[in-house]
């Protein structure tokens, strides 16, 4: 259809054609012609109003109510393509009496749910006070939604949003579904943070990361495990492995508390996973060994050595490393030769997963991949050894390191200006705020 033939139709139809286009789409429709911008000003105007007010909505304490909002969604449904990023803060003290017919239709009508299921919501949604309910339906009215952000909300109140979102999982994942990917089909990121001693439950991931979209896992505090939480039988095989493996290619958790057992879950359901960060938030050298460094590590390697480029695992309370009351004499920290990951690029570890039960210290020249490119060790200050001899002969060595390109020392290190300068004379560098240059 050219300009010419736009402007020969009725004001009403062309503005009916711009109402339907997107913020993009209306702006190359405008710069058609000097008639057709003059008709898309409105549009363009209500884009930007709809962008700035929408693209990120605050649901809970610290925003709008959920039931108020989801009205307001009703009223207005060009709201939802406005909505990239949701953020649900604790939950709401929500005094309100009224009841929501609009919105218990839609339970009515959710071709996620099951006809017992809907009959439940439809009931659920007509009271103010169910919030989470009203999150759970609100994900299917959201096309664009990208991220979601969860603050400080109880893992119980979840239930209904985790039954929800493991019920799209299972239809966006089946082509052949008549609602293949008609919600959630661009989510990509999920993250939840929390104050100390307000610890999240780890499984609250565990539907998003079914998700064909999800492709990040972002986490403070976090606790807990997989264990308790029904994911539709229709995603696992006969061994509870995912039927399509997660499309995950990146988790990040700091401060948090995730046993060897949840990460092996994770780990195995996951295709190509390429970035890694794990922060435990305390002793991970534990007399047990369910947060053991050296077993997380084991589980990358089994599942991830193929496709990790970054590695970020270290401890936030350091001093638990080297304090024997904690995991006693002997126990080996040393995470093994790490050659096995082909293509790892960045790594970032505390410096005690090189050291021997006897306390010395392996050479980096010889356990890390040929692939590595920027090492950064952490130092235990509460660990006196010397650690000049992880760095012994990395400018002889050279050759089976050839893309390393720098080495960062965070924490007191003391090495000798010859070390420095003689690996500086190979293209390494080590450098280091704390470091002395003896």
């Amino acid at each position: 259809m050219d300009c010419n033939h736009l402007a020969s139709l009725p004001n009403e139809i062309v503005l009916a054609i711009i109402d339907s286009l997107g913020l993009k789409e209306t702006w190359s429709f405008a710069l058609a012609s000097r008639a057709l911008y003059k008709l898309s000003q409105a549009a363009l105007q209500r884009h930007r109003k709809y962008s700035t007010k929408y693209s990120t909505i605050c649901l809970g304490n610290e925003g709008e109510q959920p039931v108020d909002f989801l009205a307001e969604l009703l009223r207005d449904p060009r709201i939802a393509s406005y909505i990239i990023e949701m953020q649900i803060s604790k939950d709401h003290d929500v005094n309100k009496r009224d009841e929501y017919p609009e919105i218990a239709a839609l339970g009515a009508g959710c071709p996620w749910l099951s006809e017992p299921q809907q009959r439940e919501w439809q009931d659920a949604l007509l009271v103010p006070k169910n919030q989470f309910y009203h999150l759970a339906i609100l994900l299917t009215l959201l096309p664009k939604l990208e991220s979601i952000k969860l603050l400080g909300v109880s893992y119980n109140s979840y239930r209904p949003i985790l039954k929800m979102v493991s019920a799209i999982a299972v239809e966006n994942r089946d082509p052949a579904s008549p609602i293949h990917e008609k919600a959630l089909s661009a989510l990509t990121r999920i993250s939840a943070t929390s104050s100390l001693g307000e610890n999240w439950e780890f499984e609250i991931y565990a539907p998003f990361t079914t998700l064909p979209s999800m492709r990040s896992l972002h986490g403070r505090t976090i606790t807990g495990t997989y264990y308790s939480i029904a994911l539709p039988s229709a995603l696992f095989d006969q061994n509870n492995r995912l039927i399509q493996q997660s499309q995950i290619e990146e988790i990040e958790m700091t401060r948090s508390f995730i046993d060897v057992h949840t990460w092996a879950w994770m780990l195995r359901s996951i295709k190509d996973l390429r970035g890694f960060t794990y922060e435990h938030g305390g002793n991970m050298a534990n007399v047990f060994g369910e947060y053991h460094g050296r077993r997380i590590v084991a589980l990358l390697r089994q599942h991830a050595a193929h496709s990790l480029e970054q590695m970020d695992l270290t401890d936030w309370n350091s001093g638990f490393w080297g304090d024997r009351e904690h995991w006693g004499d002997g126990l080996d920290l040393f995470i093994g030769d790490l050659s096995d990951f082909r293509i790892l690029r960045v790594l970032r570890l505390m410096d005690t997963v090189f050291q021997r039960p006897d306390r010395s210290f392996v050479r980096l020249f010889g356990v890390l991949p040929a692939s590595i490119r920027v090492v950064t060790l952490v130092r235990d200050e509460y660990r006196w050894e010397d650690r000049t001899e992880l760095f012994g002969g990395l400018a002889q060595g050279r050759h089976r390191l050839p893309e390393l390109e720098r080495i960062c020392l965070e924490g007191g290190y003391s090495l000798s200006k010859d070390l420095i300068d003689d690996c500086k004379g190979v293209g390494i560098d080590i450098e280091g705020s704390g470091l002395q240059v003896g």
